[in-house]
């Protein structure tokens, strides 16, 4: 899928970086957490391929850069998104079945509705 394309060329891109870090002598190492990137920053390179960005922290002995990278989202931020999505499903399931109670009753017979009075009786 496209997703998945988008996921093979954001590694191979990434590992390209990471070589032509290594060979321009420079050491970089990641500081912070992964987070989303604002709107107007969609457009910048290391937003364009996850929508996220993580800071590093580039030095090659005199000097220091502080830069962005694209990343993944963490595992804690995948399980919040499956709980969200599994209430939202438990919601349309519990008004689904609400709707089908409704309607039995509507829909019930003469004889299923003395059966009914009978019972609470």
């Amino acid at each position: 899928t496209t997703k998945t394309m988008m996921q093979v060329i954001f590694v191979f891109c990434f590992i390209l970086t990471m070589v032509s870090l290594v060979y321009s002598k420079l050491h970089c190492e990641d500081f912070g957490v992964c987070i989303a990137c604002e709107k107007h920053e969609l457009n910048e390179d290391y937003c364009k391929t996850t929508g996220r960005k993580l800071k590093i922290r580039c030095s090659d002995g005199d000097s220091e850069i502080v830069d962005y990278r694209p990343c993944i989202a963490t595992a804690e931020e995948d399980q919040i998104r499956v709980v969200i999505f599994q209430l939202i499903m438990g919601m349309v399931g519990g008004v689904a079945f609400l709707g089908v109670q409704a309607r039995k009753k509507i829909n019930m017979t003469q004889f299923e509705h003395r059966k009914m009075r009978r019972q609470t009786s």
